[in-house]
């Protein structure tokens, strides 16, 4: 496609070409043989060589043949009105077609357009090449070609085609080179200016009337050449080529009759005829050009000069000038910006006007008669005033030079107000370092490149016994300071590592410096480059004394590490060290983890108090440990829990032995205080690594055979078995597909019907959410609810089964109010009620239609937040309901206290409703307890008819239950309701 494009492209430029160079030619040719078509006039003008040639230089050489293609076609089509055969019109289109090629070359290689109308001479070179010597190549072309057809050479023919040539040329170069410089719209809009064309309007009258009325006419023409020379270049040049025009039409009218006798029967008449004509041209021409190229350089040295001082006085340095009398007269806006003055105010004023007394004097007395003895002076230290009168601390420097015969004095001003003041605060920085290195509580020593010694504060003096009269400057670092790492390892100090990288070194361990006067110290070391002007100047070491830091840390990380009563290695260690162990086993060998707790120790500190307690659990500790063998370990976990980690490989009989023993152990009497203490512990056995290969999974494992040794009576141990985490295991599944499930957004949620009792209609349903029925391992929701509840999934559970709910625009066509259920968990989240806003803002839900149901269990985990969250839910305009009503919280004054719109009776007291008088009592009163205070009442697990007619009577409102509708999903529950309606 590309290559498609450039050929169409090509083809249309050599068209556009072809076009061109034959029109230029015809219509030039044709003008010329128009005005000489009556052979007894002698005059004679060929401008159609230098037409085409011009274009053809500023076109790509491939276009040429293209380009002559059309002038022979154009050569042939002017002729041919005036030729007497077509042989005769041939006969002189290899001269044309020689000369165009000839003085195309010449424009594109040796004529540079910028310097024609900069330079004189260059305008002369190009007549010289252009005008006169290329047309030579046409003219003996020609003139050969015309020997070869007449058999008849000549000369006079040859001079006249070389000056038709000149003459042509001289008239349209001038414009063509025009056209390069400025354009062909803005030459043509010149010419129409008024004020062009009455110059051309003169001056063809001057020509006329000089030509046919006066004697030497040439001289009036040149004259009214000169004053359009001068006036303008546009007319100039087209006046060349108008009155090259216009003298060869009266030529060719017979209005010009030479009247010279040798000009009429010379043979080459015509051809000299033109010759003043044509000397009229150069000059017109030449001054043209050089007129206008003056008035340009003059134009552009105006404009530097202009930029020139513009520049000056943009300059972003503080300048000024001042004449031989040092007077001021120029300055840079940057001076004034410095000195706060305006230009108006300072020009001719004399500079030591604006120095500061002192500064003033010396100027006029020193330093201004050496400037202008020497021709410079350089960076002196002078004060200026300010236009406000504060002083201007600079640095002054100049050069005379002269210029225009005159001299000057440019000067520049560096303002160092900032350096003085840098300089005094460094001063004071630095009398301050001295005092605060005085002070400082660490140890400082400085050393030069060389690692010499050149400053010590009095606290390294100390710190490394030098007394006052001691001098350790010039000594190495490592010669006065020793220092030792935490193993005693003699190690140098940090002065090499910056004398080779002028970086900050800091050593990442603690370091010991002994003392002969305050004894073995810790101390940190950190190196510092002293750096000047980004010059490296030697360096600073600084010692900090972290004795009490380290022995703290120590014991921090003791106490870290340590359970504080028994001083046993506590939970944390012993994680790290079953991580070493799982991570980096030995081959062949195995360790076994006791898991211990004490059975019943909480009776001991209800009874005895927990100190008691502490002290049992501190002899204990001390009795296992003693009781182990030096490769056996024992940790405290917590609480009244330890954990023994046996490093030998036992056998399962040994290991049965072992724990025994351990248990017999315990079971001795243990006695504090005169008091008899009898114990006993539930040991859970787990081994590395058939029991598990990470240190959860053991501990967790471990803890879970303890369990089932309490299970067994307690004082007692079990050995873990997979049976024991079947339950776990069940639950970490059912808790992956739960999540799952609520990811994929898989989870149904079905809507089973509320029934109202006094209008006969369903009006409510209750949102329950229930596991997918495609699913073939399908799971209810007793096995998934309490999982999601322990693993905090169920907030999103809550949010899944409100967010489709939500969605589902016909179930609020079909019910007044839809039921929620959320938890005490949800309760608790900090984000729980800008969930349940945005859903129902995001699905344009009222919060009236919705009615939230929370257990009395839940409620009561967190009394002081269920109050606020189910305010806030009220508030919204949402309902509440109390699930489960009557099997949880024993007082009934919460009622009073939250925002409650609804008592959901449980099921279990619907159940034996009409068999149990108990129940029968206690249902009744619950209605009658809601009516008291204003509540509604629903009644859940309704089964039987018998049971909706007595909840009836009764005055309960709403009834729920599998005989009034299962949960389903919503698009089968919608036939389901409308039977359900219907029924009753």
């Amino acid at each position: 496609m590309t290559t498609l494009l450039i050929e169409r492209a090509f083809k249309h430029q050599r068209l556009t070409t072809l076009t061109i160079s034959s029109g230029l030619f015809y219509l030039f040719a044709s003008l010329a043989l128009a005005l000489t078509r009556d052979g007894q006039n002698i005059a004679l003008l060929w401008m159609a060589n230098i037409s085409v040639a011009y274009y053809l230089s500023t076109q790509d050489a491939k276009y040429w043949s293209t380009a002559l293609l059309g002038v022979a076609i154009a050569n042939l089509a002017a002729d041919y009105p005036y030729s007497s055969s077509i042989l005769q019109s041939l006969s002189f289109l290899p001269a044309n077609l020689i000369e165009i090629t000839i003085t195309a070359h010449v424009l594109k290689h040796h004529v540079s357009i910028d310097q024609v109308f900069k330079k004189p001479f260059a305008l002369l070179k190009v007549f010289y090449l252009v005008c006169f010597l290329t047309p030579i190549t046409g003219a003996l072309s020609g003139t050969l070609l015309h020997y070869t057809y007449s058999q008849q050479l000549s000369w006079s023919f040859t001079l006249n085609w070389w000056l038709s040539s000149v003459i042509g040329c001289f008239a349209l170069l001038p414009l063509c080179l025009l056209v390069s410089q400025r354009g062909l719209t803005t030459t043509l809009e010149s010419f129409l200016k008024p004020w062009v064309l009455a110059l051309l309007i003169a001056g063809g009258v001057i020509i006329y009337h000089s030509l046919i009325h006066l004697a030497f006419p040439y001289i009036y023409i040149s004259t009214a050449y000169f004053v359009i020379a001068v006036i303008s270049l546009s007319a100039a040049v087209y006046m060349a080529f108008f009155a090259t025009i216009f003298v060869t039409l009266m030529l060719n009218i017979g209005a010009l009759i030479p009247t010279d006798p040798i000009l009429k029967f010379a043979e080459f008449a015509t051809a000299l005829f033109y010759l003043p004509h044509l000397l009229s041209l150069i000059p017109l021409l030449a001054l043209a050009f050089a007129v206008y190229s003056n008035k340009k350089n003059q134009a552009q040295l105006i404009s530097q000069q202009q930029q020139s001082k513009e520049l000056y006085r943009k300059t972003p340095v503080a300048m000024y000038t001042l004449d031989q009398y040092g007077d001021i007269v120029d300055v840079s806006d940057q001076w004034l910006n410095l000195l706060g003055y305006q230009r108006k105010d300072v020009l001719g004023k004399a500079s030591v006007d604006f120095m500061m007394p002192n500064s003033k004097e010396l100027a006029l007395n020193t330093h201004m008669p050496q400037l202008y003895r020497r021709g410079t002076v350089h960076e002196l230290d002078y004060q200026f005033r300010h236009a406000n009168g504060e002083p201007i601390n600079v640095l002054f420097s100049a050069v005379i030079k002269e210029e225009h015969l005159q001299m000057r004095a440019y000067v520049v001003l560096s303002d160092i107000s900032r350096e003085k003041h840098l300089d005094q605060q460094a001063q004071q920085r630095e009398q301050f370092l001295q005092l605060t290195l005085s002070s400082v509580g660490d140890a400082i020593v400085a050393t030069d490149t060389e690692g010499k010694v050149t400053y010590v504060n009095p606290k390294a003096r100390s710190l490394l016994d030098l007394c006052q009269s001691t001098q350790p400057l010039h000594s190495p670092a490592d010669d006065i300071i020793k220092l030792y790492d935490l193993d005693g390892v003699q190690t140098p100090t940090s002065v090499n590592q910056v004398l080779s990288c002028h970086e900050l070194f800091q050593r990442e361990q603690k370091l010991k410096l002994h003392s002969p006067s305050q004894g073995e110290m810790i101390i940190k070391e950190r190196a510092y480059p002293i750096m000047d002007k980004k010059q490296f100047q030697g360096v600073v070491l600084v010692y900090q004394d972290i004795t009490k830091e380290h022995h703290l840390q120590e014991e921090m990380c003791y106490i870290a590490k340590h359970d504080e009563l028994t001083g046993l290695p506590n939970r944390t260690v012993l994680v790290k060290r079953l991580t070493e162990l799982c991570h980096n086993p030995e081959p062949d060998k195995n360790f076994v983890l006791l898991y211990l707790d004490l059975d019943n120790f909480k009776n001991i500190n209800d009874c005895r108090g927990h100190s008691e307690g502490d002290r049992v659990l501190k002899v204990l500790s001390e009795r296992i440990e003693t009781f182990l063998s030096p490769q056996d370990e024992v940790y405290r976990f917590g609480g009244d829990e330890f954990v023994v980690l046996l490093n030998n490989n036992y056998q399962a009989m040994k290991l049965k032995r072992e724990c025994q023993t351990l248990l017999d152990e315990i079971n001795l009497p243990l006695t504090i205080h005169k008091t008899q203490h009898s114990l006993s512990a539930s040991v859970g056995i787990v081994s590395f690594p058939r029991d598990g290969q990470d240190p959860d999974t053991l501990l967790r494992r471990a803890d879970v055979a303890m369990y089932q040794a309490k299970s067994q009576g307690k004082n007692t141990f079990s050995f873990y078995t997979k049976g024991l985490t079947e339950h776990i295991e069940q639950r970490l599944e059912i808790e992956q597909r739960l999540k799952r499930a609520i990811e994929l957004n898989r989870l149904e949620v079905h809507y089973q019907p509320i029934f109202n009792t006094k209008t006969n209609q369903t009006t409510h349903a209750e949102a329950l959410c229930r596991w997918p029925s495609d699913d073939t391992d399908k799971l209810f929701p007793d096995q998934f609810i309490p999982v999601a509840e322990e693993s905090t999934l169920i907030h999103q559970l809550g949010m899944l089964v409100l967010n489709k709910t939500c969605e589902n625009e016909t179930l609020f066509r079909q019910y007044q109010a839809i039921s929620i259920n959320i938890s005490a968990i949800q309760m608790e989240l900090p984000h729980f009620m800008d969930d349940i806003k945005t859903t129902l803002q995001r699905n344009k839900i009222p919060p009236s239609r919705l009615i939230f149901e929370i257990t009395e269990t839940s409620i009561m985990k967190n009394p002081e937040n269920s109050q606020k969250v189910l305010a806030e839910l009220r508030a919204m305009g949402s309902q509440i309901a109390v699930d489960d009503f009557g099997t949880g919280y024993s007082s009934l004054s919460y009622l009073k206290r939250y925002p409650v719109d609804y008592l959901k009776i449980d099921r279990d007291f619907i159940n034996d409703l009409t068999r149990s008088k108990s129940d029968h009592a206690f249902v009744m009163a619950i209605i009658s307890l809601a009516k008291a205070l204003d509540l509604k009442v629903i009644a859940e697990g309704v089964e039987t008819q018998e049971q909706q007619d007595e909840l009836s009577q009764a005055g309960c409102e709403y009834l729920q239950g599998y005989h009034l509708g299962k949960p389903e999903p919503v698009e089968m529950e919608s036939n389901m309701l409308y039977f359900s309606s219907v029924s009753h």
